[in-house]
């Protein structure tokens, strides 16, 4: 009997004791207060913006590609065109785009001293003819990335690997070649070592220590993604880099 009483009042208390625990906790997060979900409609609204917004960036970078596109393919229809366009590109970046710095004198339009030492490192050299091979694997890069079929582009690409041999194919014939060593032979006596070392820092591709230098090879090796007409119209923004497509004329492996 006694044992009888003690179990009933054990659960009558652990009745109470249930009783009085908290109501469990919702997991769903509360809203902060001033905060409101969208509604259906609005969020229907925000989707429609967004996809609004991804195809007026598709039609930008058509546009913007198809205009690089017709700039590069003109600028590589002839050697002097290419250095034209190469000077134009090297003012954009390097003068107009400069940020004007606190203190620091802003260039003089006027100065064409940049371009005078432009010029004179590429006097009787091949890197005008670089540069043209160089835009056109530009351009046909540009095509290539909005191909859906790329094998109809391998022949001009296989075109321009051997327009790209040719250039480092220099001198022409062998008395060139003998003319060209009288020449730097003549000049080392004299003492002129000096200002041809000047004359090629000035000189457009990759700078020396990078394993091929400021020359027709540099500029051939360089992947036209990294150069100066591609920054100019920042097309590593809008042109996917394919892995399967050759950066550069001499990329011989992938090719």
């Amino acid at each position: 009997m006694k044992n009888t009483l003690l179990f009933g009042s054990w659960i009558s208390l652990t009745s109470m004791l249930c009783a009085q625990q908290p109501a469990a906790v919702d997991p769903t997060p509360v809203a902060e207060p001033g905060v409101e979900g969208l509604t259906p409609d609005q969020t229907s609204a925000l989707l429609q913006r967004i996809e609004k917004v991804g195809e007026e960036f598709d039609t930008t970078k058509k546009d913007l590609l198809k205009s690089a596109l017709s700039r590069i393919s003109t600028a590589a229809a002839s050697e002097g065109a290419a250095v034209e366009f190469y000077l134009a590109c090297h003012k954009l970046i390097n003068i107009d785009r400069r940020p004007v710095v606190p203190g620091e004198k802003a260039p003089d339009p006027n100065d064409t001293s940049w371009r005078d030492g432009i010029l004179d490192g590429m006097k009787d050299t091949n890197i005008p003819a670089a540069l043209r091979v160089q835009l056109a694997w530009l351009a046909l890069a540009i095509e290539a990335s909005q191909a859906e079929d790329r094998d109809a582009l391998l022949p001009r690409l296989r075109s321009l690997v051997k327009e790209a041999l040719a250039v480092l194919q220099a001198p022409k014939d062998e008395e060139e070649a003998k003319q060209r060593k009288v020449v730097a032979t003549v000049s080392d006596r004299k003492g002129d070592k000096g200002d041809r070392d000047d004359r090629e820092k000035r000189r457009p591709g990759p700078q020396r220590g990078g394993g091929r230098g400021n020359d027709a090879e540099g500029i051939l090796s360089q992947s036209v993604m990294g150069t100066i007409f591609a920054k100019a119209y920042n097309l590593h923004s809008y042109v996917e880099r394919d892995s399967a497509w050759p950066g550069a004329p001499l990329e011989l492996q992938v090719v």
